[in-house]
């Protein structure tokens, strides 16, 4: 069940895309189309007396996985501790503010999953996804406690316990095109951590000129500056959380040359492209810049 934000959205979504959610895949020789109409709601589920319906399974993503904290809040009487939710592409400080500000006793939380995918999507229009480049969803368990987590926790390999997990996550393993990489929590943060360090490179820098990744490339002293930000946020990420110092893997993924390597390739790489940020600007989309990067303690 899609569920919406407003009885606004859910009478646009059947009177106007007469209850269908399109998938336009232009990762392939032969660009194809895909509908599938799927059963709406507007608001949080309720039984006809009034009750609220207990959510099984939630996947939040898309332009507003910054507002999953504020989204979740609407549904609070029907999620509980065994609900399990998917963020895609959400930030550690969304994670933290479910926990801290919505579900504040640990016994009571849901389960939370998140990811990072690399697929190259984009959506113009309501209810719509474009594919340019198919990628992976790197998935993992978060702790019930983000701020305090149990090691055990952090460690939890999902590849190895996937028989343990919900169905809803099993199933990605069947999806067509949807390539899921499970991961602990522990690799899973340094994942994040190298993602906000590019995305620290590259996404204000395009706004702040107002160019395109390409135009950024043609800039005097570029390396330069982009290598200044790569080190101001890695040591700030080692200063504000040092636990992830006791990862193995740390060094190699926050070694400052390799990062400005990652940076100069994605810039390349997506050459006639503006960034997320500039572009959620430019169409006048609510994204301010305390939701694009992590906050930290």
């Amino acid at each position: 069940v899609l569920i919406l934000k407003s009885e606004e959205e859910s009478k646009s979504f059947v009177d106007f895309h007469k209850s269908s959610i399109t998938v336009r895949n232009f990762s392939i020789r032969y660009p194809a189309v895909y509908k599938k109409q799927v059963m709406a709601t507007a608001g949080a589920p309720r039984y006809s007396n009034g009750a609220a319906f207990k959510l099984s399974n939630v996947v939040l993503g898309g332009s507003d996985s910054h507002r999953a904290d504020e989204l979740l809040s609407a549904f609070q009487r029907s999620i509980g501790p065994r609900t399990n939710i998917l963020l895609l592409d959400s930030s550690r400080s969304v994670v933290e503010r479910i926990q801290n500000h919505i579900f504040k006793d640990p016994a009571k939380r849901p389960n939370i999953y998140q990811c990072i995918s690399s697929h190259r999507l984009f959506g113009k229009y309501p209810f719509e996804v474009g594919t340019l480049a198919t990628g992976n969803l790197t998935i993992c368990k978060v702790p019930k406690d983000i701020r305090s987590p149990d090691k055990e926790e952090m460690n939890l390999s999902l590849d190895a316990h996937l028989d343990k997990q919900p169905d809803f996550i099993k199933m990605l393993v069947d999806i067509t095109g949807i390539h899921p990489v499970f991961v602990s929590f522990r690799d899973f943060e340094i994942l994040q951590l190298e993602s906000l360090v590019i995305r620290a490179a590259t996404e204000p820098l395009s706004v702040i000129y107002d160019c395109s990744y390409g135009e950024l490339l043609q800039m005097e002293n570029i390396t330069n500056l982009v290598t200044q930000i790569v080190k101001e946020s890695v040591t700030i990420i080692k200063k504000a959380l040092p636990h992830t110092l006791e990862n193995p893997y740390v060094e190699t993924a926050l070694d400052v040359n390799r990062l400005v390597t990652v940076v100069f390739n994605i810039l390349r790489v997506n050459f006639n492209d503006m960034s997320n940020l500039r572009f959620h600007l430019r169409n006048n989309r609510e994204k301010p810049v305390s939701y694009t990067h992590l906050t930290l303690p």
